[in-house]
């Protein structure tokens, strides 16, 4: 009784305290949910980053970009033949209704809506979980699992007559069994399962306990094969630094990939450092106006590079055929696959970087701004050629262009 009211004393001091704790922990929530990130282009908005980032990457986006893009230039003749259709299932947008059309058949965007119809109907069917002891129903099974937790009959919650009638009383049957079924047998069966539960137990920690020595055999059978690559990459390195090992009639005089890029190129910069270091002006603007899009990034893309010496260049070419390519990323080399996200990556970057010379160019050129004149048609032309390709197709043809311009001018010599 003491302590009954001693906490009750305790809780009515400190009753203020905690209320206004969790007052400001409410508040600083309602100020975090009440941030938003919003889209001036697409009338987006979002209370979380990821979400705003998955947006920008959209095609929608782009396409309503480079729609307000046109129409700050002049262009709205341009700018309202941009995508009027798009399909949200798909990311997938155009500006004729016949390809929409055409893109309603296509076996993609079928499964993308029979995936989300089935998701529908997944969360409109959600079954019910019941819990053997007591029937009470749950969604989830993870709910279900805590309740069992709690409802399990324990040895010393103390078993008589009483409860278990209790216990049957609440199956869906109804039926009270107690007067068929003696209670010694009740008893017994109860102690039988708790002793295959215990039996079970140890089996599982006996398991476990298997489990984790083969784990660890394993990772010292790693760390081995790891200490052994690096004693022979050591050894590979000291051999490459002794010229006594290398014939005259140059018989292992055999271009080694590996040691040249981890080795002769360790320094080389990050191709997201490299692109950070490009500096464009006005005149790098008005001349891929002049000879056009896909030779002008292509110009400034191996300008860049050729700046650099060839041990300091973030991206590597071993097969201009297969289009083979080596780039450095987070100081490590790796090889692209057949998407070459990377490169298209570099590619895009750079050609922003063109357009955003834009402004300067205006301010520069201030006469450009007066409609139907010689310069502002010059300027509207070479501001159309920086936008690079209209449509999907286009872009994806003008950017394996520039790749295929820029692979051939970085190619590894293996007399190297």
């Amino acid at each position: 009784m003491h302590n009954f009211f001693f906490e009750k004393e305790f809780r009515n001091k400190n009753s203020n305290y905690f209320v206004s704790i969790i007052y400001k922990m409410e508040t600083e929530k309602l100020l975090i949910s009440q941030q938003k990130y919003i889209c001036k282009f697409c009338d987006y908005n979002t209370s979380r980053y990821q979400d705003y980032n998955r947006h920008i990457a959209t095609l929608k986006h782009k396409n309503s970009e480079k729609k307000a893009t046109l129409e700050t230039l002049g262009n709205n003749k341009v700018a309202e033949n941009t995508h009027n259709f798009y399909c949200e299932k798909c990311d997938y947008c155009c500006n004729k209704k016949s390809s929409y059309t055409k893109h309603l058949t296509t076996e993609k965007h079928t499964n993308n809506m029979t995936t989300v119809n089935r998701t529908k109907i997944e969360d409109n069917e959600t079954k019910l979980l019941n819990c053997d002891v007591c029937n009470k129903e749950f969604v989830n099974r993870s709910g279900l699992w805590k309740h069992r937790k709690k409802c399990v009959i324990k040895e010393n919650d103390g078993l008589d007559e009483q409860n278990i009638c209790k216990v049957i009383s609440n199956e869906e049957t109804k039926v009270s069994i107690t007067n068929n079924i003696p209670m010694e047998l009740i008893l017994e069966v109860i102690k039988q399962s708790k002793e295959i539960q215990n039996v079970l137990i140890e089996q599982t920690k006996e398991l476990q306990n298997k489990l984790l020595e083969k784990e660890n055999q394993l990772l010292e059978k790693e760390n081995q094969l790891l200490e052994q690559n690096a004693e022979h990459h050591k050894q590979l390195v000291e051999l490459a630094k002794k010229p006594s090992m290398v014939n005259s009639n140059n018989t292992n005089n055999q271009f080694n990939l590996n040691f040249f890029l981890n080795e002769t190129c360790k320094n080389a910069m990050n191709i997201q450092d490299f692109i950070s270091s490009i500096k464009l002006t006005t005149q790098d603007f008005e001349t891929t106006g002049r000879i056009g899009f896909v030779d002008g990034i292509s110009r400034i893309f191996i300008n860049e590079l050729k700046r650099l010496e060839v041990e300091r260049r973030p991206l590597h070419c071993t097969d201009v055929k297969r289009e083979t390519v080596y780039v450095k990323d987070n100081d490590t080399w790796e090889k692209e696959n057949q998407e070459k996200k990377k490169l298209k990556w570099a590619i895009n970057s750079i050609a922003q970087l063109n357009l955003n010379q834009v402004q300067q160019w205006q301010q520069e050129y201030p006469e450009c701004r007066e409609n139907n004149t010689k310069a502002n048609t010059h300027f509207n032309k070479m501001a159309m050629v920086a936008l690079g390709g209209f449509g999907d197709e286009e872009e994806t043809k003008f950017r394996e262009k520039i790749m295929k311009n820029v692979l051939k001018e970085i190619v590894v010599s293996k007399e190297m």
